[in-house]
């Protein structure tokens, strides 16, 4: 416990010398606790804090211990290992789980009687300020989303199981394996490969009425990535009687698919998976 000791702040109590910030609002994850005597038995109970919504405990506010804390077994209906906060903002007090993901601890040499927000103006952190730095060689394991409103500098493997949006510049040493969708609004710069799973375009097209030439039969397909500079990859979705694939006249907006067959150029009637991919 930190204490105040100069002379004109001496009736100050003891300060609680950790805080939290919070990360996202946390209205429904701060609760009063009361207990009731019922057969002889004092039976404790969690309710929501009176007044506390998602305007008044915002992310971004410094979150203050006052002393109190509640220990499973010790203390009746208490599952987790909870600590008494307060917001010296909105002036809510109550009960968080301080191991819960959206609150960060904060410097634990910072007075409580210091208003939180830009000059000590008391309306809370900008949201630039979500929290510490970390530096770490070990891992980082995040159960929920990562927000990077930063570069990121990654030099080993990237693997993205769902959708990968990224707002600045990616820079990847090594590879980068998408699972899902990647939008990149700045730059990108690979060093070595990247894998996906969807191009910047893919779809697929029967042949079944397509232009016949000879042994070959055409089919026209049309979509806005592609251009004339374009890569174009082509599979067999279903094979009925399947030729040689290829794709030709590639130009803004269309390119046509092209199957080769050695019997007859009516023979290869299957669906065709296409797949559009750029390069600047």
């Amino acid at each position: 416990m930190a204490h105040i000791t100069t002379v004109s702040h001496g009736d100050y109590s003891s300060v609680p010398r950790r805080s939290y910030l919070s990360t996202d609002p946390f209205n429904t994850v701060i609760f009063s606790y009361s207990t009731a005597l019922v057969n002889q038995v004092y039976v404790g109970t969690f309710s929501s804090v009176s007044g506390a919504n998602a305007t008044n405990c915002p992310a971004g506010r410094v979150l203050h211990e006052t002393g109190k804390k509640l220990f499973p077994g010790a203390n009746s209906g208490v599952n987790d290992y909870m600590v008494s906060v307060y917001d010296p903002i909105s002036m809510l007090t109550g009960f968080i789980n301080p191991n819960q993901p959206i609150f960060s601890l904060m410097n634990t040499d910072r007075a409580n009687f210091l208003l939180d927000g830009p000059s000590g103006a008391g309306t809370g952190l900008s949201a630039s300020a979500r929290a510490n730095a970390l530096y770490t060689r070990g891992d980082v394991l995040a159960g929920g989303r990562l927000d990077l409103s930063g570069n990121a500098l990654i030099y080993g493997s990237v693997s993205t199981v769902g959708n990968h949006y990224i707002g600045g510049n990616l820079s990847t040493i090594g590879n980068d394996f998408v699972g899902g969708n990647q939008s990149t609004i700045g730059k990108m710069s690979i060093e070595n490969k990247v894998a996906f799973t969807a191009g910047l375009d893919v779809g697929t097209e029967t042949l079944v009425g397509g232009t016949v030439t000879g042994q070959f039969i055409r089919k026209s397909v049309s979509t806005s990535a592609v251009t004339a500079n374009s890569y174009v990859f082509l599979t067999h979705s279903t094979f009925v009687n399947p030729g040689f694939l290829s794709a030709e006249n590639l130009a803004a907006g269309s390119f046509n698919i092209v199957s080769y067959s050695t019997l007859s150029a009516t023979a290869d009637t299957g669906t065709v998976n296409w797949m559009v991919i750029n390069r600047s």
